[in-house]
């Protein structure tokens, strides 16, 4: 599965998007080559999964249980809730194979109160509610190692040259989480950038990182500021150095047999109240593409679908980066 992600977000309209908008967007990330996509961090409208439908692409959906812990019975309830309308409303949807119960639900925000045990308990009710409801698909979640052996599927957080280490480790930390679980699966990759950013040496940041611990991403790493050296504080923030990064990915990938697919992080910048210190204030810049769906020059240009390369977009300028190689349609 080549996947990227989708969140319910546009320049100048924020959630409220046309149908016309949301099917503009679809279509550009099939013409990228994706045929999965995982839609972040809730049920999102049916237009979106007619278009899944439509175009061939397979969905991860889930419920909005992310991040701050684990309210009370209320809130549990409400968290049920939301999962017995997903799966109601959606079930027909041939598109669909994943229904995701949470996301990075061992970070620690919301509640005084921080219980293992409680929150494996609540996963373990929203885990069997889903197959009660429907036994045919899978459930999943992104980052709650303590929650990975509830869920059918599991995504650790590998963020390799960004939030930890370097980008060269990815196949090596990748394999080391997949030998963990029953059913892995990489959603989560990739790194911010500033949309005509470019630099001569995108990856001198590298040098002071530490090349081990890529897959032990803490909540500070998201910080700009102090903690050990990581790409996402001390890089460039620059479109060549993720090109760097995702051509590494998307090349390494290719020489994963066992690696069922991943996900890129995600298709579009989106505004976010989560980085307000962000050197756009309030803005993840993750996309391949702005938030009014421009592409950024060099990270748009590589193929999912093959024959693949990199292309490489620079003043004008168009070259083809040999790297991705081997991705054949079914």
């Amino acid at each position: 599965m080549r996947g990227t992600h989708r969140h319910e977000d546009h320049a100048g309209v924020a959630a409220a998007m046309t149908e016309d908008l949301m099917r503009e967007e679809m279509i550009a990330m099939k013409e990228m080559g994706v045929n999965f996509i995982r839609l972040g961090h809730y049920q999102q409208s049916r237009v979106i999964l007619d278009l899944c439908d439509s175009l061939g692409i397979l969905v991860w959906e889930e419920i909005p249980w992310c991040r701050g812990g684990l309210g009370g019975p209320v809130y549990q309830e409400q968290g049920k809730r939301m999962l017995r309308n997903m799966i109601g409303q959606h079930y027909n949807h041939p598109s669909i194979i994943i229904w995701g119960l949470g996301n990075e639900n061992d970070w620690p925000n919301d509640f005084p109160e921080f219980d293992q045990q409680k929150i494996r308990a609540y996963m373990k009710e929203l885990h069997d509610l889903s197959h009660q409801l429907d036994p045919t698909r899978k459930t999943a979640i992104r980052r709650c190692d303590f929650c990975k052996d509830i869920v059918d599927v599991y995504s650790p957080s590998i963020w390799a040259g960004w939030y930890r280490g370097i980008y060269t480790e990815y196949k090596e930390v990748s394999k080391a989480e997949f030998d963990k679980v029953d059913h892995f699966l990489h959603v989560e990759w990739g790194g911010d950038s500033h949309a005509g950013r470019h630099s001569e040496t995108p990856d001198r940041a590298l040098q002071n990182i530490k090349t081990t611990g890529t897959a032990d991403e803490r909540a500070g790493d998201a910080s700009l500021y102090g903690g050990a050296a990581r790409a996402s504080k001390d890089g460039d923030w620059s479109e060549t150095y993720i090109c760097n990064l995702v051509d590494w990915h998307l090349k390494e990938q290719e020489t994963m047999p066992w690696l069922t697919g991943t996900a890129q992080w995600p298709f579009k910048d989106f505004s976010t109240p989560v980085r307000p210190e962000n050197p756009v204030p309030y803005m993840n810049q993750k996309g391949v593409v702005e938030r009014d769906l421009t592409k950024k020059k060099p990270t748009m240009y590589f193929n999912l679908t093959g024959p693949a390369n990199l292309w490489y977009v620079f003043t004008g300028i168009h070259g083809r980066y040999a790297g991705v190689t081997g991705m054949k349609r079914k």
